[in-house]
């Protein structure tokens, strides 16, 4: 049977597993039955922003309810006085009964969304992301009740709480008592927290989730005093530490704070991919910085590690490689790395030290250089500046091309012991 011939609940059906945009736009083309059974899936995700241009899609299945059925996200971003349209985001969430996804984002007052998504309608939701900190007790206790509505939520982010007193006051007075009770009711498979309250936070909301806990995306702070224990999560494979760092924050040693974390955290076994990001905002790439001890502190059943916003010096790199410290099942590096003139290995050492261990890699290559030199050419006691050399050495596991690079050529020392 032609496919333009099948009953239309078939191809809508088939629309909805294409995944990209752009393909329903063409599908639509296609013909009057694909039109119709493809345009729906247009308004898979909507926005609801402060400005028209934003929430366009939104007002119009707002006007044409029959296109509801196919809203699987929705991005909720109000900002204070918009009250006058809750109403209307009220109605979108009650219309949307298949929704899956939400997400609030950072500038969104709690209260108002949270009274948005006591409309919602759908016992389907499986992701929610609430990015804006609660600051009072009567926020956490509404966005405990909205917990208990979403008894199939698996994947959960949380900016966390910023609650003054909130180590003083009770779990009563606060709200964390039901947020407690709430979290025996959801298994979680991914949780994103904030910088806000984590090590509490993390223990309330994960007390029924140490079996089905998989992914965990954590935000770090200097200050973290009862740092998180994820040794009874037995089925933890992937851990995300970032540090969200502002330029005016120039004392912070993020690598150390990771260090501490990776130490103090009590990885479990089944931990098998590390993604560090110590520098989220990207302010402080321009720095080197030394990962020797970061990269010591990898526990040793990681597979994939992957560290961005950091600088780890070339031989710094080679002896963590040859050492006992290296996790004997790591298979995949991707790594920022940089030559110093003192250097004894060079950027393409890094490369082949992975290749003889099978270990697949991405590098990206800077040098350190000096700016002031002595009269004699020798390098003095000036300053230095990191110089990205717009190249990366790769290998997927497949055929390998012996690598150079510019540093190679102006070694320092030898490359092999």
């Amino acid at each position: 049977m032609p496919l333009p011939s099948l009953p239309n609940e078939i191809l809508a059906a088939i629309a909805e597993l294409v995944e990209d945009l752009a393909d329903i736009r063409c599908l639509r083309l296609v013909s009057r039955a694909w039109a119709g059974a493809a345009h729906p899936q247009l308004f898979r995700r909507l926005d609801w922003g402060p400005y028209n241009s934003v929430k366009k899609a939104a007002l119009l299945v707002l006007a044409r309810p029959a296109l509801a059925f196919a809203v699987k996200e929705i991005v909720l971003e109000l900002i204070e006085g918009e009250d006058q349209r809750q109403s209307e985001i009220e109605k979108l969430f009650s219309m949307c009964t298949n929704l899956v996804c939400i997400i609030v984002t950072l500038e969104t007052p709690p209260l108002l969304a949270l009274a948005a998504l006591r409309a919602a309608t759908s016992t389907k939701i499986r992701e929610l992301y609430f990015w804006r900190a609660l600051r009072t007790p009567e926020e956490l206790v509404a966005f405990t009740s909205y917990l208990d509505t979403c008894p199939n939520l698996a994947r959960l982010g949380f900016e966390g709480v910023q609650i003054e007193d909130l180590d003083e006051l009770g779990d009563d007075e606060t709200g964390l008592a039901l947020l407690k009770q709430s979290s025996t009711r959801h298994s979680l498979s991914t949780l994103s927290l904030g910088v806000n309250h984590p090590s509490r936070i993390f223990k309330l909301l994960t007390s029924h989730s140490h079996a089905s806990l998989h992914n965990l995306h954590v935000e770090m702070r200097d200050e973290e005093r009862d740092p998180l224990d994820l040794s009874p999560f037995t089925s933890l494979q992937q851990l995300y530490l970032w540090r969200d760092i502002s330029e005016d924050e120039d004392e912070d040693d993020p690598d150390r704070e990771a260090i501490a974390f990776l130490q103090r955290c009590n990885a479990p076994p089944s931990l098998r991919h590390l993604s560090l990001d110590l520098d989220y905002n990207g302010h402080r790439i321009w720095r080197y910085l030394d990962s020797g001890s970061l990269l010591q502190a990898i526990p040793q059943s990681i597979s994939t590690l992957d560290i961005a916003g950091a600088m780890s010096e070339t031989d710094q790199v080679v002896r963590f490689l040859k050492s006992l410290a290296r996790s004997p099942t790591l298979t995949s590096l991707k790594l920022n790395i940089y030559k110093h003139p003192a250097s004894r290995y060079s950027h393409a050492a890094v490369a082949r030290e992975c290749r003889s261990l099978g270990i697949r890699y991405r590098l990206s290559l800077f040098d350190v250089v000096c700016i002031d030199k002595q009269k004699d050419g020798e390098y003095g006691s000036g300053r230095h500046e990191l110089e990205g050399l717009c190249k990366e050495l790769a290998w997927d596991g497949g055929e390998w091309e012996e690598p150079t690079s510019e540093a190679e050529e102006t070694s320092s020392g030898e490359e092999g012991e």
